[in-house]
């Protein structure tokens, strides 16, 4: 029985967006599983997400981003940090039955 290593995370990076998503460690297995559902996952989250399979790496990336964030205005911080939170909650509930899943 392999060892599956998933991480839920948020990333702020230069492109002023937020990167929230799924990091899946050398399992391209549940990767490629997740996709075949990505229909019903992308329905219980009320959005498309981005599904980086990454080939010619270990790991594979589901994801999604929050645009807005700009390092030299901070007045939308509060409201970033709550639509980030929100969304690694979401998608917490939504793809646990698809992390946990016997294959």
């Amino acid at each position: 029985h392999n060892v599956l290593i998933t991480n839920l995370f948020r990333k702020v990076n230069k492109e002023h967006k937020i990167r929230v998503g799924l990091w899946i460690a050398d399992n391209k297995e549940r990767f490629d599983y997740m996709k075949q559902h990505k229909t019903e996952i992308e329905a219980a989250m009320g959005m498309a997400l981005s599904w980086e399979r990454l080939d010619n790496k270990k790991s594979s990336l589901i994801c999604t981003y929050i645009k807005g964030l700009d390092f030299k205005n901070q007045e939308n911080y509060p409201e970033l940090m709550n639509k980030s939170i929100d969304l690694v909650v979401k998608m917490r509930d939504v793809l646990k039955e698809y992390v946990l899943a016997e294959l």
